[in-house]
């Protein structure tokens, strides 16, 4: 909806060059033709505005009084935002990586050469940070730093950068983009990568599982002899746990046993990692 303006009522006397305003905003020709150019209306809030002039005849020309009529014109004029620069579009190449592998994230700016610097930042939700946000300046309209200028390409009034970030931790994670214009200091454009980017532990392995020294999955004990189970696995965010003792161990270890009468076969090594995932290894 449009505000309607009221202006200011000027005498023809006030828009002259006088000792008082030596730049007056209207100038009468030697035609009497009123022209106006820079008229300051006061107005700088967005919004949508008419702007209404009338023109009046003055009091005493009494021939013209009874005819002339006031003349009024109006103009709808909108006062928008300055543009800053936006993000089109904030990815990665897919959803899960491993720890260890870079994560490959790509995005694209429209209005480019009014981007100040852009900032990304890690969270675990939508209001955890983790660590300290990695910040770009850019200058005319790629980056600043000249180790990454080759990462950002111009495309039909837009750039689209990508860069590499090193999937240091295991879980979920949510990457935000925040760019920062150089035209203005109050506001800015933020986008956030729609799923959450899944790193996982690096895939575990169990190196051996060794009774007495052997590695055979089939070995003959006997009663009163000693049983030296020993075991070596390799992984992040694993369990540990042999069976059917349960109790948890650590990665690589050795455990001895008595051989008795129940002693129980098999004896089984089972490694389980965060998301469930187990591998088993047997000796009886």
């Amino acid at each position: 909806m449009y505000q309607k303006i009221l202006c200011v009522v000027w005498h023809l006397a006030l828009l002259k060059r006088n000792k008082t305003n030596d730049n007056p905003p209207c100038e009468i020709t030697s035609l009497e033709e009123l022209f106006c150019h820079n008229f300051t209306t006061g107005i700088t809030a967005i919004g949508k505005y008419i702007f209404e002039i009338t023109a009046l005849p003055r009091q005493n020309m009494w021939l013209f009084s009874q005819k002339k009529q006031p003349a009024t014109q109006t103009s709808n004029i909108e006062i928008q935002e300055k543009p800053i620069a936006e993000i089109a579009e904030l990815k990665t190449d897919k959803i899960k990586y491993q720890k260890g592998e870079n994560i490959a994230l790509s995005w694209s700016i429209i209005r480019p050469e009014l981007l100040d610097k852009i900032e990304i930042i890690t969270k675990v939700d939508e209001k955890t940070p983790v660590g300290q946000p990695i910040a770009f300046q850019f200058q005319n309209g790629t980056f600043d730093d000249p180790k990454f200028k080759e990462q950002c390409k111009q495309q039909r009034k837009q750039i689209k950068c990508a860069i590499s970030l090193p999937a240091t931790s295991v879980g979920n994670f949510i990457y935000e983009l925040k760019a920062y214009s150089r035209n203005v200091s109050d506001r800015l454009d933020t986008k956030t990568i729609g799923n959450k980017i899944e790193v996982l532990a690096k895939a575990f392995k169990i190196i051996f599982f060794k009774i007495n020294g052997s590695e055979q999955p089939n070995q003959v004990l006997n009663e009163g002899e000693k049983a030296t189970l020993a075991w070596k696995v390799e992984g992040e965010g694993i369990q540990v746990q042999l069976l059917p003792y349960g109790d948890k161990l650590p990665q690589q270890g050795e455990k001895t046993l008595n051989v008795i009468k129940n002693f129980p076969s098999p004896i089984t090594l089972e490694v389980t990692d965060t998301s469930g995932k187990r591998q088993l290894q047997q000796k009886s």
